[in-house]
């Protein structure tokens, strides 16, 4: 068995189509939609939870399920992150796989199917092959040789995704055990639930801003990732909640200066100088 790479796909914007709209496509819309994705969805008919969560926007409307019904969320610029982009009340067509190309290109990031039907999955997966090329990322809902990614459980730690300032984890058995990886998501959750991780990934995402701005040029990289790396692992996880930004910065120019020093404070001495209580 080889190992799958595990990567932070920035997905903002990106087209993203899922075929299928029911329980299992449920549980990719919650994934999908926070990163802000245009998800299309298509389907002859849409799961009751999918409309509530995902789609109110077709809630009301009068549509004839005899023709297909192409329907854009009418304020997704305010909604962008919350809601599926577009609905496409249809079964499956192959041009649909053909509705964002770009030349060559398909203009979909992700191509995704869930549905009951395994042989129009193979199907779909092969045909988005052979009009895009093998980098076209496919998944087939428990299919794991036709996934060139897996979705695994997905921990987000810190409550606020607005303002950057949550920590994401992902486990993955590599399609093996969903529901194993899950249960380890939820023993991490419970080892962690003590940890200020919002405030931690904020003061130290405010911190690297502070110091890149204060020595950005390329000779001076390695120090600053250097410097940044010793002083986080000096206020741990226990710590790092209660950073005080501007003496920290100051502490970094000083030793900028010094050489561009990397003899710390001793561990005690940066707790207490270097810290606000909590509030």
């Amino acid at each position: 068995m080889v190992l799958s790479l595990q990567l932070a796909h920035r997905l903002e914007d990106k087209n993203v189509l899922l075929i299928g709209a029911g329980e299992v496509a449920l549980t990719r819309l919650f994934k999908l939609v926070p990163t802000g994705c245009k998800v299309t969805l298509i389907a002859p008919e849409i799961n009751a939870g999918i409309v509530d969560k995902f789609c109110p926007y077709i809630r009301d409307l009068d549509i004839d399920y005899d023709v297909e019904e192409e329907i854009i969320d009418p304020e997704w610029d305010l909604f962008k992150g919350k809601h599926a982009f577009k609905v496409i009340k249809s079964e499956f067509k192959e041009s649909h796989l053909s509705m964002y190309k770009i030349d060559q290109d398909s203009g979909i990031a992700f191509i995704m199917t869930c549905i009951p039907n395994p042989e129009l999955s193979e199907f779909i997966y092969h045909k988005s092959k052979e009009l895009f090329g093998s980098q076209q990322m496919v998944n087939v809902a428990d299919n794991p040789p036709l996934c060139d990614f897996y979705f695994g459980a997905n921990l987000n730690l810190g409550s606020s995704i607005e303002s950057n300032s949550t920590l994401q984890l992902l486990i993955s058995s590599n399609g093996s055990s969903p529901r194993f990886t899950a249960l380890i998501k939820n023993e991490i959750e419970k080892l962690l639930k003590d940890i200020d991780i919002e405030s931690s990934v904020k003061k130290l995402g405010q911190l690297r801003t502070a110091i890149r701005n204060k020595s950005n040029t390329q000779q001076d990289l390695k120090y600053r990732m250097e410097w940044i790396k010793n002083m986080t692992d000096i206020f741990g996880t226990q710590h790092c909640h209660q950073i005080n930004i501007n003496r920290v910065v100051d502490l970094y120019d000083t030793m900028y200066k010094n050489n561009k020093s990397l003899e710390f404070p001793s561990n005690k001495e940066m707790i207490e100088l270097y810290t606000s209580p909590s509030s």
